[in-house]
């Protein structure tokens, strides 16, 4: 975990980038929480410019913790196709993806975000 000190001396922790290939999503086609009994289920989906993209996943931002103001961050990413693809109908280029929400981490969640390339989704949980 990268380590910075502030102006005071004191010790910072900073987030590392995500740098495994993936590109944040143009945006997010639907969105939506499934219960579970032991939390919920968020489920994403996002229509690709052309096939072939893969591996969506949503990465929770700020060490996986909700902020001050109780608002859990995702970033919505999947990897692009190695070579030039077709666009090819739209159902051939959803991409989706899921995480799962205990209720202990409920308890301090008041909204969910899910950062794309272009906009930022809000949930209620």
């Amino acid at each position: 975990m990268p380590v910075v000190r502030g102006e005071g001396g004191e010790i910072i922790l900073v987030e590392p980038a995500i740098r495994d290939g993936s590109d944040l999503v143009p945006s997010v086609a639907n969105s939506r929480l499934e219960k579970d009994h032991e939390g919920i289920i968020l489920v994403v989906e996002a229509i690709l410019p052309v096939q072939g993209y893969y591996d969506g996943r949503l990465y929770r931002r700020n060490f996986g913790e909700p902020d001050e103001n109780g608002i859990l961050l995702y970033e919505f990413r999947a990897k692009a196709p190695p070579a030039e693809t077709a666009t090819g109908p739209q159902v051939t280029r959803i991409v989706q993806a899921a995480d799962f929400i205990t209720k202990g981490e409920l308890r301090n969640i008041v909204e969910i975000q899910i950062k794309t390339a272009s906009e930022v989704v809000r949930l209620r949980p």
